[in-house]
């Protein structure tokens, strides 16, 4: 909504570019065994203790609200199903007060559902070049990571067909409810309420076990900055 409102401030109607000038949100069935066992099977053994009575609980604390967090690329489960795309230059506010969208693709292998994973594109656009960025897990570690709504669904067979809806809206704080419905190829629906880049929840310890790894892979974390290497995202 930033570039929008700043578009419609600054930029006249017959000139003038925006970046990025197109934006989209993908969705895509998920699976990943070593998040599983991290984060649910580890409640069955803590130092000899079995602490599987709240596992509810902690299902319904940590797992109700999407999850920013650095996917496994090779963890989705069904063929990428485009939500929507933004045309920055015709989309205006009213537009975003309320978006739906509908899943649709296939299941691509047999597994285990562990949630419903989200990310973005935009496309960076100018009189002689275009560059897509590029947010998914298979375009490697970004600044942005992505979004994993958690369902513990059923297992999945490949050719299931994946059908569903998602709507966002806007409320006048900024903050957005979501809501996600699951049709196929099993029923379920969930809710979150007043999300933002502010409360969405990150699981900070793997995103540090990831860049604690980079800097180790990068040796002496001095050279690491003057080299200019640390560079996750674009610089515009």
């Amino acid at each position: 909504s930033d570039v929008i409102t700043f578009r419609d401030k600054y930029l006249t109607k017959h000139n003038g570019l925006i970046m990025p000038s197109e934006a989209r949100l993908w969705g895509a069935l998920y699976h990943d065994d070593h998040w599983y066992q991290s984060r649910i099977q580890y409640w069955q053994d803590v130092y000899g203790f079995d602490y599987t009575p709240i596992l509810e609980k902690v299902k319904s604390e940590q797992f109700e609200n999407p999850e920013r967090m650095h996917l496994r690329s090779n963890g989705l489960i069904s063929t990428p199903s485009l939500l929507f795309n933004l045309d920055l230059y015709t989309t205006s506010i009213e537009d975003l007060k309320e978006i739906k969208a509908r899943f649709q693709g296939s299941v691509t292998r047999d597994a285990m559902v562990h949630g419903v994973a989200f990310w973005f594109d935009v496309l960076l656009e100018g009189p002689h070049h275009k560059l897509l960025l590029d947010t998914s897990a298979a375009a490697g570690y970004n600044t942005w990571s992505q979004v994993l709504w958690h369902v513990m669904g059923p297992e999945v067979q490949t050719g299931d067909d994946l059908r569903g809806a998602l709507t966002i809206s806007r409320r006048s704080s900024g903050s957005y409810d979501l809501s996600m419905k699951i049709e196929e190829p099993f029923e379920t629906s969930l809710e979150s309420l007043a999300q933002n880049a502010g409360n969405l929840y990150q699981d900070m310890y793997e995103r540090l076990e990831i860049e604690h790894a980079m800097y180790r892979h990068a040796g002496h974390l001095g050279r690491f900055y003057e080299d200019g290497v640390l560079a996750v995202g674009a610089v515009f």
